[in-house]
């Protein structure tokens, strides 16, 4: 799915054997994903593939993207510049493949799970420290998909935001 996109997701992490299945209820139906961390666009290139009609829309500090995707370029540490660069906004899937500094992530996590459609999947990839997935159990109900074993890599983790927790 992403390898001949130039995309990191199955040639240095194995998450080409998740992401399908994560995502096929949104094959076709017009899904808006926001990607975090695009470097070279090759996942976005794969994503508009995989999902057909997606509307797809990357945001890094500092890279560059080819037209026919929207990009939005910010620094995701900053919750004020995010807020503002997301509002009204609604998207399908958020993906996380951005600095994968753990306060970052979760910063990102604070300001987008609320732009998070209702049946709509949130994930964190690269998690650094597998003892630090429970912290995102404040934005939802949080999964572990540990991938270490596959490919023998320390930071090969997902973290999936399947709904928000409602506020009580």
């Amino acid at each position: 799915m992403f390898k001949e996109y130039g995309s990191d997701k199955d040639s240095t992490h194995s998450y080409d054997t998740v992401y399908p299945k994560l995502l096929s209820k949104y094959v076709g139906k017009k899904a808006s994903l926001l990607e975090i961390g695009v470097f070279g666009g090759g996942s976005m290139k794969a994503w508009k593939n995989f999902l057909v009609d997606g509307i797809i829309t990357g945001m890094d500090f500092n890279a560059e993207l080819p037209g026919e995707y929207e990009f939005i370029r910010l620094d995701v540490s900053n919750k004020e510049v995010l807020s503002e660069k997301v509002k009204n906004r609604k998207f399908d899937i958020i993906i996380d493949d951005g600095s994968h500094l753990l306060e970052h992530q979760l910063i990102a996590a604070e300001v987008l799970i609320d732009h998070l459609n209702q049946d709509g999947i949130y994930v964190v990839e690269d998690l650094q420290s597998i003892e630090n997935w429970d912290k995102f159990s404040k934005f939802g109900v949080v999964e572990l998909i540990d991938l270490r074993g596959i490919k023998n890599r320390y930071d090969d983790v997902l973290v999936v935001i399947r709904a928000k927790l409602s506020s009580s």
